[in-house]
């Protein structure tokens, strides 16, 4: 089943709440501050061109009369009103910028909605989830625009990994906002370096399939008996060459490296907790932990990194105690977009 827009259409909201996320809790309030905050971290991931980001922030801008706090279905209803005062008139179709332009808004929201939720440590519900994932999914399977509103990357741990929101200042990450696929492809990571540590707190939400998060206690091993891993360092780079890559962060990387360090250490496995559709689990920043996922199934998370609630600098990966540096590149070029997205639809509200 196909629940993506009809070719040459602009994409409506109604029909998309009539299909799914309806019991959404769009009554919820989200300040301007905040959707103007995601919305400057979506334009990054999204790439915007020229000019987008300043028309959407118009959009969402309330005039001084007007409460600095919209409900979810009032920024949506916003978007709308102004994306159709500024279409094209006398019946020509849409452009590709003002589609574009709607599509990126709409995200915005969907995104800003589930961080609100997470900020004031709400649960989300399973329309809720509905809610955000169309938005999401909108953007991802749209087939009207010249090219994919953003790109994935198979990331160190095997998964592919789509940025939604990217706020970075200095080499430092503030908040991100991904997509998580394990593909049914076999492709699972380096297991050697499996084990590891965000430099952020970070909430995952389950859209579809089943995986285990195994948390780890690891200290400190001066005895080399004792040792079952080394830590390694991460770097990262955006651009070509191991001599770029750095320990700030980079938005659109090229690839990832892990150096191995000095420091041994001893790590024990705490605990092993199953996840399954819509269910949600925390991750403190710099614990260690693995995501695991049968090599045949697939599996989709949202994954929010919130620096607000936790940060370390220094996060690290296990990995072998006699092994070496390790690069993992990031390969853009295997991913469809809008299949990716259509066969995570179909998980989620099939009976797959």
């Amino acid at each position: 089943m196909n629940h993506g827009q009809e070719p040459n259409q602009e994409p409506q909201l109604s029909g998309n709440f009539a299909a799914y996320g309806s019991g959404a809790d769009l009554n919820m309030k989200i300040p301007q501050a905040d959707i103007l905050r995601v919305l400057e971290g979506v334009s990054v991931a999204m790439k915007s061109p020229d000019g987008e980001l300043p028309l959407i922030q118009q959009w969402l801008t309330l005039d001084n009369s007007s409460s600095a706090d919209l409900m979810v279905s009032e920024w949506l209803s916003r978007i709308d009103s102004a994306g159709n005062e500024s279409k094209p008139k006398h019946g020509h179709q849409p452009s590709d910028g003002h589609t574009r332009a709607r599509l990126v808004a709409r995200l915005t929201v969907g995104v800003a909605f589930l961080r609100q939720k997470s900020r004031h440590d709400q649960s989300a519900t399973p329309d809720d989830l509905d809610f955000t994932w169309r938005m999401v999914y909108d953007a991802l399977s749209n087939d009207k625009l010249p090219g994919p509103l953003c790109t994935a990357a198979r990331s160190a741990q095997g998964f592919v990994a789509v940025a939604l929101c990217s706020l970075v200042k200095d080499g430092k990450i503030e908040e991100l906002f991904r997509l998580h696929a394990w593909l049914p492809d076999g492709q699972r990571g380096n297991k050697d370096f499996a084990i590891h540590s965000h430099q952020a707190w970070a909430q995952s939400w389950i859209l579809a399939g089943e995986g285990r998060n195994r948390t780890f206690h690891v200290r400190s091993a001066t005895n080399p008996v004792f040792a079952t891993h080394n830590k390694y360092a991460l770097r990262w780079s955006d651009t070509k060459g191991k001599s770029n890559a750095t320990t700030s962060y980079k938005i659109h990387q090229t690839f990832s490296i892990v150096d191995k360090t000095e420091e041994m250490a001893r790590a024990t496995l705490a605990r092993i907790d199953l996840h399954t559709k819509n269910m949600s689990y925390k991750i403190s920043s710099a614990s260690y932990h693995t995501s695991t996922v049968e090599p045949e199934v697939m599996h989709a998370t949202l994954f929010f990194f919130d620096a607000q609630r936790g940060f370390t600098r220094d996060s690290n990966v296990l990995g072998p105690t006699q092994g070496d540096s390790f690069v993992q590149v990031r390969d853009t070029s295997s991913t469809n977009l809008i299949t990716l997205a259509n066969d995570i639809n179909t998980l989620r509200f099939g009976n797959i």
